[in-house]
């Protein structure tokens, strides 16, 4: 049995036994009602388990798909127009040549699916993944791919004027235009001899949190190709065995600082460094160079005071009575 949105009965029969008795439309333009044909527009499809199927010009018009199972779905040549398809898991999904406009497709996983040809004016991608995804040819003006994650995907040949690319993660991403992603177009406008600062993390020991080759420490110059482990042995740039002093804005680096245990003795430095030897990017924000200079150490203290570890409250089945969470002094004081 099909509803409509509005909970009204449409058909008595299921999805399968439809597709299989009652002619298709011709595409998913033949949008009159009541002429005998399959029609899905405004169907209630809320939690439904549409994996693996194959719709072929099947119109889902203001459908709601939200919740549904798409994995492996194909759609071709569909039309999906104020369709909901929110917090879905469409991984390996395929939309080819599908009429899209409007629709939303919010908080939903399209890993590794495939969007080809589709028309998709105005569609809210809102905080979805589309890691390892495949989009190609699609008119996408005005799409909210706000908070998105399209890392290691193709994206190519798309319309795109007006789209919404706030904090959206490109990593490794394919077919776009490089200041997508690429922070080194920021020293690219720059004069070459022009200098800038950015912050380097360290441990405790002065060395690198992940490439202990060089130790770091104020008033030295350091060069990414002369390195303490054979100061003697110039190791070119190249991706493969030597791709620079990896620096970052200060914000970048005590988030990474706190992801590697915000020990109170890791250092932090500013360092100059000047346009010219600004090698590439490395995901998003963070960036290396060749060259660079350590200009001053940088106080932790007062980062490290933010992340009191007094909460107040016993964790896990701690309390000593039960819903007696709150330690002792620790209780807000009431008027």
């Amino acid at each position: 049995m099909l509803k409509t949105r509005q909970g009204r009965v449409r058909y008595q029969e299921d999805l399968i036994t439809l597709m299989e008795t009652l002619p298709r439309a011709h595409s998913q333009h033949d949008r009159t009602p009541g002429d005998g044909k399959l029609k899905l527009d405004n169907i209630d499809f809320r939690g439904a388990d549409l994996s693996g199927m194959h719709f072929d010009g099947l119109l889902f018009d203001e459908c709601d798909f939200t919740g549904a199972n798409l994995t492996g779905t194909s759609f071709y040549k569909c039309g999906m127009r104020s369709a909901l398809v929110n917090r879905v898991n469409a991984d390996g999904a395929n939309f080819i040549n599908v009429n899209m406009r409007e629709a939303q497709l919010k908080e939903s996983y399209f890993i590794g699916a495939n969007f080809e040809a589709c028309n998709m004016l105005h569609v809210n991608m809102w905080d979805s993944n589309l890691n390892y995804a495949t989009i190609i040819g699609n008119d996408m003006r005005k799409v909210n791919l706000r908070d998105c994650r399209i890392k290691h995907a193709i994206m190519d040949k798309n319309k795109l004027r007006g789209v919404n690319l706030r904090d959206v993660q490109f990593t490794w991403t394919g077919g776009i235009p490089r200041f997508f992603y690429d922070t080194k177009v920021n020293f690219e406008q720059a004069d070459p001899e022009d200098w800038f600062y950015g912050y380097k993390l360290s441990a405790a020991d002065g060395k690198g949190i992940y490439h202990p080759a060089i130790k770091y420490s104020v008033g030295k110059v350091f060069d990414a190709e002369y390195q303490d482990s054979d100061p003697a042995k110039r190791i070119p740039i190249s991706k493969k065995y030597n791709s620079g002093i990896a620096l970052a804005p200060l914000d970048w680096v005590l988030r990474e600082w706190v992801l590697c245990g915000a020990y109170a003795d890791y250092q932090c430095f500013r360092c100059k460094f000047q346009a010219k030897d600004v090698i590439e990017n490395e995901g998003n924000t963070k960036f290396n160079v060749r060259k660079m200079e350590i200009v001053e150490q940088i106080d932790m203290a007062p980062f490290y005071a933010m992340l009191s570890e007094d909460i107040g409250y016993h964790t896990g089945g701690t309390a000593s009575a039960i819903d007696d969470f709150r330690i002792a002094g620790n209780e807000e004081s009431s008027d």
